[in-house]
């Protein structure tokens, strides 16, 4: 099938010129050469129709090329003038007014106080148990006694939970019991009744043993104190003299109830004492 003639000369022939500046590279073709020995002919179609193409593409050309004159037209007027304008746009970024506050953050300081917790451990004191019994005590007269032991004072105290009747003797020791007794109490030898305060009495005999000296005739008091001494306000209430007859020495300590006793005698200070636990 024959194709038109400009589509094989475009085939055949064409070859492609410069783009024109500043207008993109549009190609433009010219009609291929005649060849040798052949007449050059009117034009053809094929370069009639080029010759329409290539018009309107240096038309366009001719329409930005004065197009971008215009816009440079101001400047070639005032180079004309001999005006040199150097246009400087100079953009300045202004900075942003920052503002030099000084903000002083006061941070609160919280005292930390370092709580010291004091633990006291409880301070338990335990007590062992009273030795002691509510039985009768009786230890017996001393070898080294041979003669009625004078006794010389009396003391109560309290310290330890123990509450303490001592009684001392001149340079021996006599023979003692100690025990419970019932009321009414009695004075030896006269049978009269003796008031003892407390609950409970216990009795304290002493034998041989006496409150005086006796020496043939001559009687030397030997004991001066009182015959009712006051307990500590404990377990002793008082304690009460009942009888000096026939070298049977006693006493009597008058206690808030009937607690558990015990007797210490020691030869080398000549004591004998009666403890019991304090109320």
């Amino acid at each position: 099938m024959d194709r038109p003639p400009y589509r094989r000369a475009l085939r055949r022939g064409a070859t492609a010129r410069p783009a024109v500046p500043g207008v993109g590279r549009t190609p433009t073709y010219a009609p291929a050469m005649a060849p040798p020995g052949t007449a050059q002919r009117g034009p053809t179609v094929a370069s009639r129709v080029l010759s329409a193409r290539a018009r309107r593409l240096v038309g366009a050309t001719v329409t930005v090329v004065l197009a971008a004159g215009g816009c440079s037209g101001g400047d070639d007027d005032e180079a004309a003038d001999g005006r040199t304008t150097s246009s400087s746009t100079s953009t300045t970024a202004e900075p942003a007014p920052t503002s030099s506050s000084s903000t002083t953050v006061a941070t609160a300081t919280t005292p930390t106080t370092a709580a010291t917790t004091t633990t006291t451990a409880a301070s338990t004191t335990t007590s062992s148990p009273f030795d002691g019994a509510t039985q009768r005590v009786e230890i017996p007269l001393p070898a080294t006694t041979h003669e009625v032991v004078a006794h010389t004072d009396l003391g109560v105290a309290s310290g330890d939970g123990e509450e303490r009747i001592t009684f001392g003797f001149d340079s021996f020791l006599p023979g003692v019991v100690v025990e419970y007794v019932e009321r009414p109490v009695r004075e030896a030898g006269s049978g009269d009744e003796v008031a003892v305060g407390g609950d409970a009495v216990l009795g304290i005999r002493f034998e041989p043993a006496s409150s005086a000296r006796i020496d043939g005739e001559d009687v030397t008091r030997t004991y001066t104190g009182p015959e009712r001494v006051p307990g500590t306000g404990g377990s002793v209430v008082e304690v009460v003299q009942i009888g000096n007859f026939e070298a049977v020495y006693e006493w009597v300590a008058g206690l808030g109830a009937q607690v558990p006793f015990r007797v210490e005698a020691d030869e080398a200070t000549a004591t004998v004492t009666v403890v019991v636990p304090a109320g």
